[in-house]
C-alpha cells in the first residue's frame, strides 16, 4: 500500500504520519492487513508502529520519530560525511541488512529502499522506513528475496562509496546507469542475505581490531 510520509507533531511528539488515499476496497483491506503486521512487527531497525486513524478515504498510520536525519543528508554533505567513520558504516550497513532479514522472517516487503527511506537516530542506529507491508501477499518468495538484495547492494554500494545512486558520476559519457558495471543483474549471482551479513559482521570485527 503506497503512500506519503511526512514529519509531525501528536501530543508534543515528533512522530512520523503516513496518508494513504483509499479509493476501492482492495486498498481498504491493504490498510487493515498492514495494520496488523505493524502491531506484531517489532525491530530495532524498524520504526514504532503507533496508531492509525481510517476516517473517510483517507487512512493514516503514526510511527515514532527518534531519529536524527536521513543517512541520505550524511551522504550528501561533505561535512557531515565525515562523521561516517568506516566503524559506524559497517555498523549502518549491518543494522540495515538485519533489518532487511527480519522483514524477511515475517513475510513482509519493503518498499524500495534507498538512503532516502533509513533515518540514524541518536546512537547511529539505522532505522528503515517507508514500509509497505500488506503488498508482500502479491509477491512471490523469489522476487522478495532477489527485490532486497538487490536494494541493499544499492544501500551498501552508496555507503561505502559515500556517493549516493543519483550522482552525476555514475551518468557521464562512459558510464551508463548508476554503477552498472558494478550491479550483478543476474538474481541467481547475487549472494545471499545471510552471506551480507555474515561478511559485514566479519568487516566489523576486523575494523575493531586496527
Amino acid at each position: 500500500m503506497r503512500g506519503y510520509f511526512t514529519i509531525g507533531n501528536v501530543l508534543n511528539e515528533e512522530v512520523i504520519i503516513k496518508r494513504c488515499i483509499v479509493s476501492h476496497e482492495k486498498l481498504l483491506k491493504d490498510f487493515y492487513i498492514e495494520i496488523k503486521r505493524l502491531t506484531n512487527c517489532s525491530h530495532r531497525n524498524l520504526p514504532s508502529f503507533l496508531g492509525f486513524s481510517d476516517e473517510d478515504s483517507e487512512m493514516i498510520l503514526v510511527f515514532e520519530c527518534g531519529f536524527k536525519e536521513t543517512l541520505n543528508n550524511y551522504l550528501r554533505s561533505t561535512s557531515k560525511r565525515a562523521n561516517l567513520t568506516w566503524e559506524r558504516r559497517l555498523l549502518i550497513s549491518l543494522d540495515i541488512a538485519l533489518g532487511f532479514n527480519y522483514l524477511r522472517v515475517v513475510k513482509a516487503k519493503p518498499s524500495m529502499i534507498l538512503s532516502a527511506n533509513v533515518y540514524l537516530d541518536e546512537e547511529w542506529t539505522a532505522i528503515i522506513a517507508d514500509l509497505r507491508l500488506s503488498e508482500s501477499n502479491s509477491c512471490s518468495g523469489e522476487r522478495l528475496v532477489t527485490d532486497d538484495i538487490y536494494f541493499l547492494g544499492v544501500i551498501l554500494f552508496e555507503i561505502l562509496t559515500g556517493k549516493l545512486a543519483y550522482d552525476p558520476l555514475y551518468f557521464t559519457e562512459n558510464v551508463n546507469g548508476f554503477a552498472s558495471k558494478c550491479l550483478v543483474e543476474t538474481p541467481s549471482e547475487r549472494p545471499t542475505l545471510e552471506g551480507v551479513i555474515d561478511s559485514l559482521r566479519e568487516a566489523l570485527r576486523y575494523q575493531k581490531q586496527i
